[in-house]
């Protein structure tokens, strides 16, 4: 009897769509790459203060799985200036990434680099709406940064100066220990630690000569680098892998499952939010993007309405 009478309160639709509170399931986590520089997120940073070279923003590039940073002070955030800075400074560098992680807002939601993208066998990952946590590891690094900017610089000089300090912010983050990892970003992407003026003091100058000899210093470097990268690449995964790092999920669906889906219609004077209904549905999961984002749409008589891209912490199952 009693587990009769829960089910019949659980299945109950009233219940369900005011009561609940949203479920917040994520960690602000992102999907790493599997090699470095294979899945790249890129963000804005800003509007700053004018500099003298007309920069207002920051163009963030991060690496998913060695975490290392590239950051281009920008004009503007057209799409055609950020597509002419990816292209001839980061993937002049660094090569095509196989994917691309960011907001669905200008520049990168534009059909402009869309098509570009797609010319260049780039695929386009955009994070749910109203969810920038999907791209954690961008928002983590924002505040660095600004944390890193204030840092190196004085505030009478931040106004317009802060762009002269971005090669220095950007080699300095590089090199932190990252927690996830356990290695600097430097390292991983370069297979040494960076050589620092305060190293320098400190190293003893002992120079060797490498004369009638077959192997030279360049190629002993790079075949020992190929190896210790070998075993620092496959540690590291591990490490990204483990599961301490990926939230666990309770709510998976798959297609055909009925949701709900928070409101989130802002209130006005016509329709209150207040006197809403939390959750709207039920609707069903037309399609699995992956496993916290789902495109839905609504059952209701008369309604086509679909919702595309939805993360998993704006849905919760339904019971009938």
């Amino acid at each position: 009897m009693q587990q009769d009478v829960l089910k019949f309160v659980k299945a109950c639709t009233t219940c369900q769509q005011v009561k609940g509170n949203q479920t917040y399931v994520n960690n602000g986590s992102t999907t790493h790459g599997a090699y470095p520089f294979q899945r790249i997120a890129i963000d804005y940073f800003g509007p700053l203060s004018t500099t003298a070279q007309g920069n207002q923003y920051v163009l963030v590039i991060l690496d998913t799985f060695t975490k290392y940073a590239e950051l281009y002070p920008m004009k503007t955030t057209q799409s055609m200036e950020m597509a002419t800075t990816f292209y001839y400074n980061f993937v002049a560098r660094q090569g095509l990434p196989t994917e691309i992680i960011s907001d669905n807002g200008p520049p990168l939601g534009s059909e402009f680099v869309k098509e570009m993208a797609k010319f260049m066998g780039i695929t386009l990952v955009f994070t749910p709406p109203r969810h920038p946590e999907s791209n954690g590891i961008v928002e983590k690094f924002m505040q660095s940064l600004r944390a890193l900017i204030l840092s190196f610089i004085t505030q009478d000089d931040i106004v317009s100066k802060w762009g002269t300090k971005l090669r220095l912010v950007r080699f300095a983050y590089n090199n932190m220990l990252h927690q996830a990892t356990g290695y600097s970003p430097f390292d991983l992407v370069h297979g040494r630690v960076a050589r620092t003026a305060q190293g320098v003091l400190k190293e003893e100058n002992k120079p060797r000569l490498y004369r009638d000899t077959a192997e030279t210093p360049q190629s002993s470097f790079a075949s020992s680098l190929e190896k210790d990268l070998e075993v620092i690449f496959s540690l590291v995964y591990d490490k990204l892998s483990n599961s301490s790092h990926i939230p666990e999920l309770h709510n998976v669906f798959k297609e055909g499952d009925l949701v709900y889906h928070f409101n989130t219609v802002i209130s006005n004077k016509k329709k209150p939010r207040k006197l809403s209904v939390d959750w709207i549905g039920p609707m069903q999961v037309v399609m699995v993007l992956s496993r916290t984002r789902y495109d839905i749409k609504s059952l209701s008589p008369g309604s086509n309405k679909k919702f595309s891209n939805v993360h998993i912490s704006l849905l919760k199952r339904h019971y009938a």
